[in-house]
């Protein structure tokens, strides 16, 4: 950021307007503000600060300056700043009591900012909203400005004394290390979500192992507990090699079955097929028996269609004749009725002639007629110029007596103008004065608003937080409820047990422990059915629940620190929207004034823009009668010059013999173009006659020719195919009806072929007797019994197996959950404690998490900048170093600062320095600063550096080494504003901003470049 002009009026001490233009001291990079202390320097890094955070850097209220009163203009500072290639303007008015449209006007806090870059765009005139549009275009907010780019005096060395945990606050913002921190909070989450993971994994076991009463009684407790999957897989894999082993000998007796159920079955089948085919056989006989009876009367009606076929494809020959006969015919009739029209046709063309002979004659006519009309045009053009003329000196003489009624009508709008723009004005003065008085209250509306929607959230969050200790206590009494049962569970489940031994007891009539022999029957234990495994789930679940509801409850404790109670916080929130409403309601009706006065304003407004495009238009009007007067001048000689000579012809009688004179014109040339048309369309007829005569002769001729070759074709064809013309006649009209029973003929002779076929097929079965199928069906019946004996053993063996090897599926991905999950909850544990600092703890040692641990390497690059400039300012006796050790373990460490004195090899307190020394390294310290932040962060540019006092405390040595640093820094490209009373300085600086304090006036200032 770089300032390029500052306007300020009555701001603090300085009474009257005052400029400075900041682009007339670029060229030198440094300049100085020089001035008695108390003169007003400091006064105008306040109205910079005023100008883009709204508050003067020493946190002054009244901005206003003491030499003004209420009947004074109005405060305000305007700044205008470019950033890259962008530059921006920010006006801002202070709270106070002033002359703005009116004298002692109570005027609220405004700001408007700009982007002034290509002409004037308005970004914001909210102060919420424009505050936050200044940080983000600068990239800091007023706290980091005054550490970085605005060294108020005094202030900008608090930075290098403060704390670790101030430091810590300023500098995440400005580096963005938050990822950091997010980061570390994630861990932690993601660590506690671990371990909640592998107490569900351990969940998931013993449930799995717990499903099946046979798989229970196979794995020991102890491996479950010490989570040995190694032992468990063997021995379920172990009893899975037993059961399979049992399974597939039955598999195999099985297999034995079904290959004798397939042969016989095989056998069945083949002799059913035998019994089928010699059923086929004997009606395949009879069916042929049938078709062969017919086979005579179908080979008859085969003849008939074979001849009808033949007659209808000679019929095309003797169609293609007759057709040649009728074009014949036509051709003849064509060409008689041609010859007719050229005989009429050339009689025609004689008289035609005999008129196109006469054409010259009637040409000179024409010529003649036509310099007659184009005179007499000539005459009637001029007459309609004079008529022109005429009344355009008519037009004159109105004009001059309208021009001087013109001049009074003007002089009385204009003065009707000047009244409506009195009105106008003091009217935008009163709407004005209701525009501030509704911004103020808009403003103290919208600060309700706030206040309530905090309320509303604070009363949230109480009540969430007591919904949330009322399920704690629900979900706690639910927890006891479920240990209860789960208790009452695993004490059935321990009877269950001692009923098993019972039953042996009873069975065998000795104690399975102690061998003792018991001949009375034993009573069980009466038990109850439990699902123990539903009843952990929901235990794990209650336990989940509470844990994360009294996190979320910690958290929202720790949050809301200010708790002050429902009922408080409802009574406050309706005290604060009465007063809201009772705001509004004001609000509406200024509002509703304020429109009443825009109505009229705009009223008022149209008004004046009718009366003053009415007198614009009026005076456009007047200056243009006066240049039509000016050049009706000429046509007034022009008139009289020719009155004399077409005053008195009459246009009427022109024009009537014009239009007698065209007419005979167009008439006669009318008459000449139709001899020469009718001319040439003769010849064109006659020409085109005589060819159609010769093409119809033509075509006449090959009519001829082809009608005797057509008429020997069917003879021929005739008498190749039939005895005589009569039978072809014959089949030809038959071959309709004929030729519909072509489809029965083949579909006949392709089932008696078809039955011929078949008949051969099935020879073989003649005289074969069939076969009895029971014999095979009572055969099949008995394997199937046996098959289905097996069957039931093998599937009560597959159920085992099938649910042995879901366990042994469930445990080995287990395992892998187990194993993968154990090392990330590790991994994730000591991630979680690196990065909150208390990992390896170790006595004097710093306690630094992870975003202290980042800032701490950001902090070292600027102490490494400033070093630089600390080292020469001090003439290498003193440099910064970040203190390694935590003085207190119970906070943030890792940005504290130490000095090395190389005089004596030992580092000191920041303490101990003197004033000048400590003005030098917080001098070193802003710059490195600015250093670092230019070079990490492309989105915050320091261009520019002001420093306010502090050169005083400087010995010589100390100031000179002081200087020539601030003058390198003019070589970076940077722009450096001073504020001192020191006499070195303003002899070694040449660009200067003098102040001077006059006690009556107030403050002024002289730019010098």
């Amino acid at each position: 950021m770089r300032p390029r002009r500052l306007e300020m009026r009555g701001f603090i001490t300085y009474r009257d307007k005052v400029t400075i233009d900041f682009e007339s001291l670029y060229k030198k990079k440094i300049f100085l503000i020089a001035g008695d202390t108390g003169s007003g320097k400091s006064s105008i890094f306040d109205a910079i600060n005023f100008a883009l955070y709204g508050q003067a850097s020493k946190g002054i209220d009244n901005l206003r300056s003491d030499f003004l009163t209420e009947k004074d203009p109005y405060t305000y500072v305007n700044l205008d700043f470019e950033l890259g290639d962008k530059v921006y303007r920010i006006e801002r008015i202070p709270r106070q009591i002033a002359k703005k449209t009116k004298e002692g006007q109570n005027i609220s806090n405004s700001v408007s900012l700009y982007d002034i870059t290509d002409g004037k765009v308005l970004l914001g005139e909210k102060k919420t909203e424009t505050d936050k549009q200044i940080v983000e275009i600068i990239g800091l907010d007023e706290k980091q400005f005054s550490k970085v780019m605005l060294l108020a005096q005094g202030q900008f060395q608090e930075f290098l004394k403060a704390k670790s945990s101030e430091k810590a606050s300023l500098l995440s913002d400005i580096f963005r290390t938050y990822e950091y921190r997010n980061f570390q909070e994630n861990l932690k989450e993601r660590s506690k979500d671990s371990l909640n993971t592998m107490d569900f994994i351990d969940l998931e076991l013993e449930n799995t192992i717990s499903f099946n009463e046979e798989i229970k009684g196979l794995i020991d407790k102890d491996l479950v507990v010490t989570h040995d999957f190694k032992a468990m897989e063997d021995i379920l894999q172990k009893e899975n090699q037993t059961i399979s082993k049992s399974y597939g000998g039955i598999r195999k007796e099985i297999e034995e079955i079904e290959k004798a159920l397939l042969k016989l079955n095989d056998q069945r089948h083949q002799a059913g097929l035998v019994n089928e085919s010699i059923g086929k056989l004997e009606k395949i006989k009879k069916d042929l028996e049938l078709s062969e009876r017919k086979e005579p009367s179908y080979k008859a009606l085969e003849e008939k269609i074979d001849l009808s076929t033949k007659a209808i494809n000679i019929e095309v020959f003797e169609r293609r004749l007759s057709s040649n006969a009728k074009d014949l015919r036509g051709q003849k009739e064509s060409l008689a009725q041609l010859n007719d029209q050229y005989e009429r046709e050339k009689e025609t063309y004689k008289e035609v002639r005999a008129r196109y002979d006469k054409r010259n004659d009637l040409e000179a006519y024409l010529e003649d007629l036509k310099d007659k009309i184009n005179s007499s045009k000539k005459t009637l053009e001029d007459l309609e110029e004079f008529k022109k003329i005429e009344k355009s000196y008519k037009d004159l003489l109105e004009k001059r007596k309208s021009h001087d009624l013109l001049l009074e009508k003007l002089e009385g709008i204009s003065g009707e103008i000047k009244d409506k723009k009195d009105n106008l004005t003091n009217l935008e003065e009163a709407i004005y004065e209701l525009i501030e008085n509704l911004g103020a209250y808009r403003e103290r509306s919208a600060s309700l608003r706030e206040e309530i929607k905090k309320l509303r959230d604070l009363y949230e969050s109480e009540k969430y937080i007591e919904d949330l200790e009322k399920d704690i206590t629900g979900l706690k009494d639910k927890k006891e409820l479920a240990s209860s049962k789960e208790k009452s569970a695993l004490k059935n489940q321990d009877l269950n047990t001692i009923n098993l031994y019972i039953e042996r007891i009873n069975e065998s009539g000795r104690c399975p422990v102690c061998g003792s022999i018991h001949e009375e029957k034993i009573q069980k234990h009466p038990v109850k059915s439990f699902d123990l495994e539903k009843i952990r789930k929901d235990l794990a679940g209650i336990n989940s629940q509470i844990s994360l509801k009294n996190d979320q409850l910690t958290r929202l404790k720790d949050k809301h620190e200010d708790l002050m109670g429902l009922g408080k916080i409802k009574d406050l929130g309706i005290k604060k929207k009465d007063l809201l409403t009772k705001l509004e309601k004001d609000l509406g009706q200024v509002d509703t004034r304020l429109r009443e006065k825009k109505v009229y304003r705009n009223k008022l407004r149209e008004e004046l823009d009718k009366l003053e495009a009415n007198f614009r238009e009026e005076n456009q009007t007047l200056s243009k009668r006066k240049e039509d007067i000016d050049s009706l001048r000429d046509l007034e000689i022009r008139y009289l010059s020719q009155k004399d000579k077409l005053g008195g012809i009459n246009k009427k009688d022109l024009e009537i013999s014009i239009e007698r004179l065209s007419k005979d014109y167009f008439d006669g040339k009318n008459r000449l173009d139709k001899y020469l048309n009718d001319h040439t369309q003769s010849l064109l007829r006659i020409e085109k006659l005589k060819a159609g005569i010769e093409s119809h002769k033509d075509l006449i001729e090959d009519l001829s020719r082809k009608a005797h070759t057509y008429q020997k074709d069917l003879d021929d064809k005739i008498s190749e195919n039939f005895v005589d013309k009569t039978t072809y006649e014959k089949s030809r009209d038959e071959a309709k009806e004929v030729l519909a029973k072509k489809e029965e003929l083949i579909t006949y002779f392709d089932n008696l072929k078809s039955l011929r076929k078949e008949r051969d097929f099935y020879k073989a079965y003649e005289n074969k007797k069939p076969i009895d199928l029971e014999s095979f069906g009572q055969k099949i019946s008995l394997r199937q019994e046996a098959k289905d004996e097996l069957l039931a053993k093998a599937n009560a063996s597959y159920l085992k197996l099938s649910a042995l090897e879901k366990v042994q599926d469930r445990i080995y991905e287990i395992r892998n959950k187990f194993e993968e999950n154990a090392k990330e909850s590790q991994i994730l544990a000591r991630l979680a404690k690196v990065a909150d600092g208390s990992f390896g703890k170790i006595a004097g040692r710093e306690k630094i998490d992870f975003e202290s641990f980042v800032l701490s390497f950001y902090f070292d690059k600027v102490l490494s900048f400033a070093n630089l400039r600390f080292l020469r300012m001090t003439d290498n006796q003193f440099s910064m170093v970040r203190q390694k050790k935590a003085l207190d373990l119970r906070s943030k460490s890792g940005l504290d600062i130490e000095i090395l004195d190389a005089n004596t090899g030992k580092l000191r307190p920041v303490d101990t320095l003197s004033g000048g020394e400590s003005f030098l390294a917080s001098l070193s310290l802003a710059l490195g600063l600015s250093d670092e932040i230019s070079l990490e962060n492309g989105g915050i540019r320091i261009a520019t550096l002001f420093i306010d006092e502090g050169f005083g405390s400087l010995s010589k040595d100390y100031l000179n080494n002081a200087i020539r640093a601030i003058e390198k820094l003019s070589s970076e490209n940077k722009f450096i504003g001073l504020i001192s009373h020191v006499d070195d300085l303003k002899e070694a600086i040449d660009s200067k901003i003098v102040v001077t304090y006059d006690p009556s006036k107030g403050s002024s200032l002289e730019v010098i470049q």
